[in-house]
């Protein structure tokens, strides 16, 4: 059990870190706007920047830590995101803060890789699905905490210390990591020729799923606090409540999704459950603004618990999809899919705000994509793959 704790808690700081550029974007967009004099899109830059160079790096460096080892995949990721938040916080200018942002996605094309080998090598099934969700909560506690803490320490010490604080954290959690990980069982060594090994289809069937998901979730998770400042009246403090609610909503969605998706439910029906909620979850958005802005909370509440807990129950088709072997591999095939459709939809939306000035085009375009994304998870897809955890 405590094995499992330390193992779960270090994953998670790994996934959490490597993500925080996302946060940070959010949560601090007026700041960034006012500090750098850029448009909204330039903000979503931030996002897209991230998220693209993770998503190109996924499956070369998702291949190379089934060669190199699942710690020291982990370790790298919390070095790189600390170099990246430390980029963020010095910035003289948008060019530099965009490079920390580029520099994150490093972070990002590893940590999921890494971390979903370790399980594969390091825990038992059983609790393999509890593990997944515990570990990609990391990503919602930073994102609850960077919504309840950074607007506050913006104002009491500026944003450049507020970011300077979760760089710190990184660094320290590089240390930890590095001190008590377990390293790769020698015996599962892997060699170079199986990288050319067939994936099963479910893996590419998860991938086109996560790149939906990433579309239309990006826009939301990229836009929401600052939608609510300026449609809905909110105040910063405020508006980045609706972050810090999706983040922990999202904590719970995910470790509860993990362990649903082994033993309840299954993996094909929560996904198909999950993309449906998220229609509903953005369609309160697309209302908002002529029912009440009060719409909002039940808009996040249920991305939390649905488009922000994909992630869980994603990964876990992976780990039971592929031998520990191809962890790696078939980890980055799928974030190449989630992270490319995560760094187009952020600054899509912003530019659609920017053009039209009204987000309901957006959160429509959002409703439509999860649409498609149900339809490739019905139990008939599952079945043409030959899904054995369906």
């Amino acid at each position: 059990m405590r094995r499992h704790l330390t193992l779960s808690s270090i994953m998670a700081g790994v996934m959490g870190a490597s993500t925080f550029p996302l946060v940070i974007a959010a949560v601090l967009a007026s700041s960034l706007i006012t500090e750098f004099g850029v448009a909204r899109w330039q903000i979503g830059v931030l996002a897209t920047a991230s998220s693209v160079v993770g998503a190109i790096l996924a499956p070369r460096f998702g291949a190379e830590i089934d060669r190199i080892g699942a710690k020291a995949g982990s370790v790298a990721a919390l070095a790189i995101s600390g170099v990246s938040l430390g980029l963020m916080a010095t910035a003289s200018g948008y060019g530099v803060l965009l490079a920390g942002a580029l520099v994150s996605g490093v972070a990002q094309s590893m940590s999921n890789p890494a971390t979903n080998k370790l399980i594969s090598l390091h825990v038992e099934a059983g609790v393999k699905g509890i593990i997944t969700g515990l570990k990609q909560s990391g990503v919602q506690v930073f994102t609850f905490l960077g919504g309840l803490t950074l607007p506050w320490l913006a104002g009491l010490a500026g944003w450049r210390m507020a970011v300077g604080i979760y760089a710190g954290f990184a660094f320290i959690g590089f240390g930890i990591a590095k001190r008590l990980l377990p390293g790769d069982p020698p015996d599962r060594t892997i060699t170079r020729s199986v990288t050319k090994e067939p994936l099963p289809p479910l893996i590419w069937r998860i991938s086109t799923f996560g790149f939906l998901l990433g579309l239309a979730g990006s826009g939301i998770f990229q836009w929401v606090p600052l939608f609510a400042q300026e449609v809905l009246g909110m105040t910063p403090q405020v508006a980045g409540g609706t972050a810090a609610l999706a983040g922990l909503l999202g904590i719970f969605g995910r470790i509860w999704w993990g362990r649903a998706a082994e033993h309840q439910v299954g993996v094909q029906q929560s996904l198909l459950i999950i993309s449906l909620a998220s229609v509903l979850s953005a369609g309160c958005l697309a209302l908002a603004p002529q029912v009440g802005g009060w719409l909002v909370w039940p808009a996040v509440f249920i991305a939390g618990l649905s488009v922000s807990s994909w992630n869980a129950v994603g990964m876990l088709a992976v780990i039971q999809g592929v031998p520990a072997r191809q962890a790696g591999r078939a980890s980055g095939i799928v974030m190449f899919g989630f992270l490319s459709g995560l760094g187009i939809g952020a600054p899509l939306l912003g530019y659609s705000v920017d053009v039209f000035v009204d987000y309901r085009p957006g959160w429509v375009a959002a409703m439509g994509l999860f649409v498609v994304g149900a339809t490739l998870v019905t139990p008939a897809r599952f079945r043409n793959d030959q899904d054995p955890i369906s």
